[in-house]
């Protein structure tokens, strides 16, 4: 039971730092755009 508890956390835990670096990526890509545009 714990080692399926502890793999969930690590897949959910690879999942939400992968989501922030895409966040981050979009954000960078607007912030370029905006700079570009100005």
């Amino acid at each position: 039971m714990r080692n399926i508890n502890v793999r969930i956390f690590f897949y959910f835990k690879k999942v939400f730092f992968n989501d922030l670096k895409s966040l981050g990526y979009l954000r960078n890509d607007i912030a370029k755009s905006l700079i570009y545009k100005n």
